[in-house]
């Protein structure tokens, strides 16, 4: 019983997760396989999906709040009764999500559905800790930078979740590195099968090789907590190195940056900060460069440019690195390498540094670019990995009486107050 594919993703910026569902969306259009996109109607994906020629009905966008935790009992029911609308009458509906928020208006809106599957993309290591910060984990967080996660409760509801999803054989993970590290902490084993790195490499037409190493670095990625001390750590490098420049493509906490580049010192007359880049663009700005930096579906972007590419480690405690640690070259890692070794192991026991990488890349740069290039289209297919990710959707096992009985909890007044108020909390 195959049925209509529903992706759901409501996030308005434009990221990773919000760029794969773009590019399902074409996938699933181009091989004539029933489906919907659910979207928010002020998003990146609702404008790029129009951009592209997604057909209107494959389309359900919506405005209404799509925080679910947040809403009280008639918007819930009203947010989901909206969404129902948009997918019509169905013998079978795989619904499909990108983030653990989503998760919480999957289930409920599984219950309006007989036959109902749900499918859940693992895109995120700390997926499992959505809302499992209290409000005296994020003041403590705002004033002394410790990062700490408390809301026990929240967590065990989202480990039970995907837990259900995971027993259904719904759960599709990014990375290996993901994977082992959910399996040790919560007991969540997905079949190596399931391990499906990011669909994101495609063949592009007259992208050659450069001849040689024209010390332009780029990166990409929004200014997230989690990303930025990666960022000032290619931006010491650059300091220190003024034969080399750094484009930094993107959006987000730029203050934490430049406040760190003041206490520091650093030299940023080489460091061009562009600005989020839209997306039909970003190869032009790619281009103009000979060595590519950034970690998750960015590695891939660049490697498919044929670019040498530096893997960017994700700082999963905010914290600072006392040296200019790396992942290395894009090559011969672990499968579906997306920049989460962190999360396995320590900054201290990180070998790569930035320095090591770029002077791999300057004893030959054709090999190193060719290297990360073939890695990239080995193992990052579109093609291949969205049929891989069709095939675990299509096969999805449909949700029982049981499953369909979680109960999502509500947000304290005080919490639901702060969110609407500073989209903080």
């Amino acid at each position: 019983m195959e049925g209509i594919i529903v992706l759901i993703n409501f996030n308005e910026y434009q990221g990773g997760g919000e760029t794969l569902l773009v590019r399902y969306s074409e996938y699933l259009q181009k091989n004539n396989i029933k489906f919907l996109s659910l979207c928010d109607k002020k998003s990146f994906i609702y404008k790029e999906l129009k951009k592209r020629n997604i057909n209107d009905t494959n389309i359900g966008v919506t405005d209404s709040d799509y925080n679910f935790f947040y809403l009280n009992e008639l918007d819930r029911i009203n947010f989901v009764n909206c969404l129902k609308e948009k997918i019509g009458k169905q013998t079978s509906v795989r619904l499909v999500t990108f983030c653990l928020r989503d998760l919480y208006t999957a289930f409920k809106l599984s219950y309006q559905f007989e036959n109902c599957s749900i499918s859940h993309l693992i895109l995120h290591i700390q997926d499992d800790l959505y809302l499992g910060q209290t409000l005296l984990d994020k003041i403590k967080y705002k004033i002394f930078q410790i990062r700490e996660f408390s809301g026990k409760i929240n967590i065990d509801l989202n480990r039970r979740l995907l837990k259900r999803v995971n027993k259904n054989t719904g759960l599709i993970c990014m990375a290996e590195i993901i994977n082992n590290f959910w399996h040790q902490n919560f007991q969540i084993a997905i079949p190596n099968s399931h391990v499906v790195p990011l669909p994101s490499f495609v063949e592009l037409k007259d992208i050659k090789y450069k001849t040689e190493n024209e010390k332009k670095i780029i990166w990409i990625g929004r200014f997230v907590d989690f990303k930025i001390p990666s960022i000032v750590s290619m931006i010491e490098f650059v300091s220190s190195n003024k034969d080399y420049s750094l484009t930094i493509v993107g959006d987000g906490n730029k203050k934490k940056i430049l406040d760190y580049v003041k206490q520091n010192s650093l030299d940023i007359s080489r460091v061009n900060f562009v600005g989020e880049v839209p997306y039909h663009k970003l190869g032009e700005v790619i281009k103009k460069h000979s060595i590519g930096y950034g970690m998750g579906t960015s590695l891939i972007e660049l490697a498919q440019y044929k670019l040498p590419v530096i893997i960017a480690l994700a700082s999963y405690t905010h914290q600072f690195f006392s040296r200019s640690i790396c992942g290395g070259l894009f090559y011969n890692k672990a499968k579906g390498c997306d920049g989460s070794d962190l999360m396995l192991i320590s900054p201290n026991d990180v070998k790569e540094t930035i320095k090591i990488a770029i002077e791999e890349i300057e004893c030959n740069y054709l090999k190193a670019a060719e290297a990360c290039y073939d890695f990239a289209k080995e193992n990052y297919s579109e093609n291949t990995n969205f049929k891989l990710y069709t095939d675990i959707i299509l096969n999805t096992e449909l949700l029982s009486k049981e499953d369909k009985q979680v109960e999502i909890p509500y947000s304290s007044s005080i919490r639901r107050f702060l969110f609407n108020k500073y989209m903080k909390v």
